[in-house]
């Protein structure tokens, strides 16, 4: 098939220069969707190809194709893409980086899509990896990158499906999102964390802290404004803080909490009618916070695709250029041969010309002859008739006259003067 063809082709160039320009990208695209909206055989090696490109390429291709379907298509095509053996395998996790890319595509266009939580329990299944302990930083990074960056709030309007996640999986979930959030840079504004928090501790689950997560958030927690750690009182977020050593716990020499000296951070906000205020100012910020991010990888997004279109038209220009010097060459070997054609035919028109003019001098002398040697050979024949033809006409005038017209054509036939 020659998309496939085309497709393996574009995959080899891929490998080659790490990337494709925005022509290829496009075919790319095309192709995908071309055979994901084909039989189960083409349909099945539409969904390898989605991980063979980049997720702009791979991933978007499948979300589009996705994004027209119908209900019960749209979950036939996630369960497709969850168990085909390329996801299984999930080489480098790429599997994961694809999940969460369209996990993110996903909540943008509708938090609410009930596929999200299946793709998103299967993603959390390979985060482990082989040695089932720790989260890579590789798949934290594809988290934020792919899903909080790209989805914006619109993470936080998603529920998690209780059929779905089981209370082991959702605590994996939740110990990938704090290590995704809460790293060793500070990546997020405490707005972000605070609302990462409330979106864990707002699902339908008995969210237990490990010790773990308590190590990476408790960093950034001390670093937060009063107004935001209030907001954390009368919350299930309260617990986790509770056995928070106070500065004046701690040993003046060891700089450790002293035995027994753990207390319940509680930062009592004074007013307590100024936290909506401010709760919907942390919003409105964090939305246009969002909204600046995506419009700025919109915008770098077009200056890369403005790079590889002006790289692009210049190899193209380079190539026109190569080609005009080409056919200027060829041209100029085309005068000379035009040229040599000319000599040639003056040539042969003068040849021609010399020709004729001998062959109608010859025919004119071959045409003298001729009327010459019948004069001689028609004049006594003809004075004989124009004798004749004085005398009144007789039986034996006409044997005479028949023989002399029977010499004559015999003279005109031998010749060559054709009579029949």
């Amino acid at each position: 098939m020659k998309t496939i063809q085309d497709l393996d082709l574009l995959v080899e160039k891929y490998k080659r220069n790490s990337k494709l320009g925005l022509n290829d990208s496009e075919a790319a695209m095309e192709g995908i969707q071309f055979l994901l909206r084909g039989d189960t055989q083409f349909r099945g090696r539409g969904m390898e190809y989605v991980f063979e490109f980049p997720n702009d390429i791979g991933v978007n291709a499948f979300f589009n194709y996705y994004s027209v379907l119908d209900e019960e298509e749209k979950n036939k095509a996630i369960q497709e893409l969850m168990t085909c053996k390329e996801f299984g395998v999930n080489l480098s996790n790429k599997s994961v980086n694809r999940a969460t890319a369209l996990i993110g595509l996903m909540l943008k266009e509708n938090p609410e899509d009930g596929n999200i939580n299946h793709i998103l329990k299967s993603a959390t299944q390979l985060i482990l990896g082989k040695n089932k302990k720790e989260i890579s930083n590789q798949c934290s990074e594809y988290f934020r990158k792919n899903v909080i960056d790209t989805a914006g709030d619109k993470l936080f309007d998603m529920k998690i499906d209780k059929i779905v996640f089981t209370d082991e999986d959702f605590y994996l979930l939740k110990s990938w999102v704090i290590a995704s959030v809460f790293t060793s840079e500070e990546l997020y504004k405490p707005a972000v964390q605070l609302k990462v928090l409330q979106w864990l501790t707002g699902q339908d689950y008995k969210v237990h802290f490990s010790q773990k997560d308590k190590n990476a958030i408790l960093p950034h927690y001390e670093k937060w404004d009063n107004e935001i750690k209030a907001i954390l009182n009368d919350s299930p977020l309260a617990e986790m803080f509770e056995d928070i050593p106070l500065p004046d716990d701690m040993n003046k020499e060891s700089g450790k909490p002293e035995e027994g000296k753990y207390k319940k951070v509680s930062v009592i906000h004074p007013a307590k009618a100024v936290l909506a205020n401010l709760d919907t100012e942390i919003t409105k910020l964090i939305e246009e916070n969002n909204t600046l991010r995506l419009d700025l990888n919109k915008k770098n997004d077009t200056i890369s695709q403005l790079e590889l279109k002006k790289n692009e038209l210049l190899d193209e220009i380079n190539e026109l250029n190569r080609n005009l010097n080409r056919k200027l060459i060829e041209i100029n070997d085309k005068d000379k041969e035009i040229d040599s054609l000319k000599r040639q035919g003056e040539d042969l028109e003068n040849r021609l010309k010399a020709a004729l003019k001998l062959n109608t001098r010859e025919e004119n002398e071959s045409l003298n002859n001729l009327k010459f040697k019948l004069s001689s050979q028609l004049k006594h024949d003809y004075s004989d008739f124009c004798k004749i033809a004085e005398k009144p006409m007789t039986k034996e005038l006409g044997d005479v006259l028949l023989a002399i017209t029977e010499n004559t054509f015999y003279t005109l036939i031998k010749n060559g003067i054709k009579l029949e």
